[in-house]
């Protein structure tokens, strides 16, 4: 079974192009209920300087995964990687075969999908780089080599809260143009107009888990 997608025609696009669509248009989705959960905290707050420990880690940690996913499908360059960045790459080398003539990216997407890619990189793993600000800032010596600290807070300054949400908006902002840009491609890749049809079903069977069990072993043979 092959480890990479092959595109022999056009109908290979779409069916890729579609997936990606699909996937983004759904854990943007998520991610705006995240960013109005958070919204939603902010408000119940009123005058209070203050968060609660595990209602703003629970939202943050449920914030982060999202996000992930989202700079990942967006933003990443990596071989094997399902991704727009890298696949309107190949589009645009393909669309001539077809007869269809696909625009350079408007700059302002470009810049988008490069800040994804640079936070995706820098999300990915720990940086060390927290550790060089930290011993900068500090500008002390560990007082007790032989003691390891195990801080825990019972709240955050609502400052934290009020950042977080004022930066997922402008994120959610790229989330929406580059979505746009997405759209208007695909269209142009089938010749007619997108319509988004959400349907709502009851219940998502673990069986569909096969996807993801059958995706591990491709990668892993």
């Amino acid at each position: 079974m092959l480890k990479t997608y092959s595109f022999n025609n056009q109908y290979d696009h779409i069916y890729y192009f579609n997936y990606l669509i699909t996937e983004v248009l759904n854990f943007k989705d998520q991610f705006n209920i995240c960013l109005n959960d958070l919204n939603e905290l902010d408000a119940s707050l009123t005058t209070d300087s203050h968060v609660e420990v595990l209602r703003f880690e629970a939202l943050s940690r449920r914030n982060d995964g999202l996000l992930r996913f989202l700079c990942n499908l967006l933003g990443d360059e990596t071989k094997g990687a399902l991704s727009f960045k890298r696949y309107r790459k190949r589009l645009k080398k393909d669309c001539p075969k077809y007869g269809i003539t696909l625009p350079d990216l408007p700059t302002s997407i470009s810049t988008q999908l490069n800040e994804l890619n640079q936070l995706r990189n820098w999300s990915l793993h720990y940086p060390e780089s927290l550790v060089i600000s930290q011993k900068e800032l500090l500008q002390h010596p560990i007082e007790r080599i032989n003691v390891i600290l195990n801080v825990r807070y019972r709240f955050y300054d609502r400052e934290y809260l009020t950042k977080m949400i004022e930066e997922l908006n402008g994120l959610s902002e790229y989330f929406e143009d580059i979505f746009s840009q997405m759209i208007t491609d695909y269209e142009l890749l089938i010749g007619q107009k997108v319509h988004i049809s959400k349907i709502p079903l009851r219940t998502k069977e673990y069986g569909l888990m096969q996807q993801v069990a059958m995706s591990w072993e491709i990668q892993n043979s």
